[in-house]
């Protein structure tokens, strides 16, 4: 929780000027109220024939004569409340949604820093959910909650002020009974808490399912399984109903037990006033002014009541964005794509002993005694299925670290993981392109220092782009949609390459690029190495003959043996 904190207290000192400006409007606005209830005295007094001034004086406050001074003092405080309640109201919407779009940048930037291996576990709907969702119950957490709370906290605090300045044996008769509703409240609030995280990880549940089920949209129909998706996203969306209606049930609990308490202690104060007022040691104007206090204070309490409606959410939401790494600093020091040192002329990599397991894994999942991969070379890397080639590039890359061994990197920085200096002297062409919303030209530089015309008609020879630029109507400014629809598969590849290439890395790194690659493409793909291959150092992971032919090096890869067991 202790990381929550930090995230929140760092979200409200990114704008402290517009929280400040709230709580000061909530301060006036707590005095508004206080004034309210002190007049209600005068005010009852002038209605049946008294100046409604005598009181006051009591008070040390000296006030005009007549009927009328009272009533133009209400309306005078009430222009103060509606004064306060509007800027207060505008200022925290606008506090509001700088928060949101605060947390949501913080969120995004943080799922960037993650390692692509393990990111695919936690559920593409669940974190969908964390930037969108969590951010906005983070925004409840602080505007209808804490600045919720304080307001109410503040109308409290004035009220029940001002209630034992009139008069303290009625104010600690009406106060005696809430405090034997802190326990329940308390183990409530619990409840209540427990109740909302089940259901934002039963949310995330249901997200998830329904982002797998439109990823697999395609094999379901085919398959006939519409009726089994059916029944899977009805069962996750009934556990998230479970986990809401426990949580209201608990809540609709707190609202009968304050009002029960509030109206036992109201008759108690009744039947106390009236016996003093008998006696004479109590002026009427001041019970008229302690029960328009108490009546002001049936909101505030009520909505400290319910206040876990809001925190409980809010507290979990800054418990799963928190998780993520959102400190609230690194993100906003995070250099820009394609930002950082030159790039090197020559990256050598070698492989010394090197053993690697999949987190969780018992048994080595990559073995390589040796390997040495040289700038001016191709180098491919062979062996069947489950030897191990997608685990090296994850290696390479700096997502998975060596269980065993080495793999030691000469001219770029080594040590670092998928961030730095290495991410950005990597070139990657992976099996899938995936291309996104956007122009052909965004799906290349990916936001990353722009080039100049000539470098873009080399990297479309390189990529072997040419004859696509220039069927397409706009060039490179032409839209793609998600996927690359519209494009064949050679085509696709062959953006993913020039991807890859922009930037002029060091190294290019391709994984198993002959997949959904015809004939003539892959053989156009093996005469391109030797280009590609000047100046830099080129892996290939693959299973066909025509790109093996075409490396300088090839290294073999077997499936590693599962680890002995002795008795």
């Amino acid at each position: 929780m202790g990381t929550a904190r930090a995230l929140l207290w760092s979200v409200v000192k990114h704008h402290r000027v517009d929280t400040a400006s709230a709580v000061a409007w909530l301060v006036l606005l707590a005095a508004a109220t206080g004034a309210y209830g002190l007049l209600a005295g005068p005010l009852v007094r002038a209605l049946f024939g008294g100046r409604g001034t005598e009181w006051l004086r009591g008070w040390g406050l000296e006030a005009g004569d007549g009927p009328l001074w009272v009533p133009a003092a209400v309306v005078v405080v009430a222009s103060v409340k509606a004064v306060a309640t509007h800027f207060q109201a505008v200022t925290q919407a606008r506090l509001g949604q700088r928060i949101v779009g605060r947390a949501r940048d913080l969120a995004h930037r943080a799922l960037l820093r993650q390692n692509p291996l393990t990111l695919p576990a936690t559920g593409a709907g669940d974190l969908a959910l964390r930037v969108l969702d969590d951010a906005e119950r983070l925004e409840a957490l602080v505007t209808t909650g804490l600045l919720g709370a304080l307001r109410d906290g503040l109308q409290v605090v004035v009220l029940c002020g001002l209630c034992l300045a009139l008069d303290p044996g009625m104010t600690a008769l009406f106060f005696g009974a809430y405090p034997a509703a802190i326990v329940p409240l308390a183990i409530l609030g619990r409840r209540v808490r427990r109740a909302a995280g089940t259901a934002s990880e039963e949310r995330g549940a249901l997200a998830n399912e329904i982002h797998q089920q439109l990823h697999r949209f395609p094999l379901l129909v085919a398959m006939g399984a519409e009726g089994w998706a059916a029944r899977r996203v009805r069962t996750a969306s009934e556990a998230v109903s479970v986990a809401l209606l426990r949580g209201v049930r608990l809540r609709a609990t707190v609202s009968p037990l304050m009002e029960l308490l509030g109206a036992v202690a109201l008759a108690f104060t009744v039947v106390y006033a009236h016996r003093r007022i008998e006696a004479g040691s109590l002026a009427p104007e001041a019970v008229s002014s302690f029960l328009a206090a108490t009546l002001l204070l049936y909101q505030p309490v009520k909505n400290l009541t319910r206040l876990s409606e809001t925190l409980a959410p809010g507290r979990v939401a800054a418990e799963r964005l928190a998780a993520l790494g959102t400190d609230g600093g690194a993100a906003d020091q995070a250099p820009a794509a394609g930002e950082g040192k030159a790039r090197p002329v020559r990256v050598t990599l070698t492989a010394r002993e090197l053993v690697v397991h999949h987190p969780g894994g018992d048994r080595p999942a990559l073995r390589l005694p040796e390997a040495h991969f040289e700038p001016g070379r191709v180098t491919a890397v062979v062996g069947p299925n489950g030897a191990g080639k997608s685990t090296l590039c994850a290696v390479i890359l700096g997502w998975l670290p060596p269980s065993a061994g080495a793999l030691e990197v000469t001219g770029i920085d080594g040590s670092s993981t998928w961030h730095g200096e290495r991410q950005r002297s990597i070139g990657w062409i992976p099996t899938a392109p995936m291309l996104a919303r956007g122009t052909l030209r965004e799906n290349v530089a990916l936001g990353r220092r722009p080039i100049d015309a000539e470098a873009w008609r080399t990297l479309a020879r390189l990529a072997g782009l040419e004859a696509l630029v220039e069927r397409l109507p706009l060039g490179w400014e032409t839209p793609l949609q998600d996927g690359g629809e519209g494009l064949s598969s050679g085509e696709q590849r062959r953006v993913a390459l020039a991807r890859a290439l922009y930037g002029e890395p060091p190294v290019l790194l391709f994984d198993e690029p002959e997949a959904s690659l015809d004939d003539v493409a892959v053989t156009a793909l093996a005469s391109r190495l030797e280009e590609l291959k000047a100046g830099r150092t080129v892996i290939v992971m693959t299973h066909d003959e025509r790109l093996v032919r075409a490396a300088d090096a090839v290294i073999h890869l077997t499936i590693p043996a599962p680890p002995q067991v002795t008795p």
